[in-house]
């Protein structure tokens, strides 16, 4: 539903990292969307100036300069822009925000993560993730070539991933649980796997540095 439909534009923006997209938009009338579908993705809505309302499962949330949303997952989701609003958000499949977090973990996670819906990004974690996504903003609108390198997307994309897996939800302990073995466990136990599927074989440290995926 658009208020005045001789005065509505639409901008928009986005890059497509590897999971993780950032996208910006911009309405220049006064607009009303709702979701025909249950979402399939988490989305990280922080604004840009005006204040955006979201109902989400008829719940409603404001989103603003210290106050973002986190969409994750939904049935149904209504969102009211008022003229010249803009938006930045992040959006990722939740199938891959869950796998993330068990690699993260290095363990199987039972249940669904479930998400706060109001994110303060003014202090903690919600701070830290809309500052890196303002930066690669910025980054980006100076050197778009950096997008071109397979790694470099790839780094930006599990930084983005981490950050928003830091946001408060129902398992976020989890991560700090072992800080001593963050990393370890789940490289160790490839490396393990590969070994016992393979006694008869002479193996060497590349060997195993290929099948983890890890530095030397």
């Amino acid at each position: 539903r658009v208020g005045n439909r001789h005065n509505f534009r639409l901008e928009l923006n986005a890059v497509n990292l590897h999971s993780v997209s950032l996208v910006y938009n911009f309405f220049g009338a006064h607009t009303k969307l709702s979701t025909c579908s249950e979402l399939d993705s988490a989305i990280f809505v922080t604004a840009l100036g005006i204040p955006i309302a979201l109902s989400i499962d008829n719940e409603t949330h404001l989103v603003s300069h210290n106050k973002a949303v986190f969409i994750a997952p939904a049935k149904k989701v209504r969102i009211e822009r008022p003229a010249r609003s803009e938006i930045l958000y992040l959006r990722v499949p939740l199938i891959d925000l869950r796998n993330n977090f068990e690699k993260l973990t290095a363990k199987h996670s039972r249940g669904p993560l479930v998400f706060n819906r109001k994110v303060n990004v003014d202090r903690g974690s919600g701070a830290m993730l809309k500052g890196l996504m303002d930066y690669l903003v910025n980054l980006f609108a100076v050197n778009d070539s950096v997008l071109e390198i397979p790694a470099i997307r790839k780094s930006f994309d599990d930084l983005l991933m981490t950050a928003l897996l830091t946001l408060p939800h129902n398992k976020v302990d989890h991560l700090y649980g072992n800080c001593t073995g963050m990393v370890a466990p789940a490289v160790v136990r490839r490396a393990e796997e590969y070994m016992r599927a393979n006694l008869e074989k002479f193996i060497n440290i590349h060997d195993l540095v290929r099948i983890c995926d890890c530095s030397r």
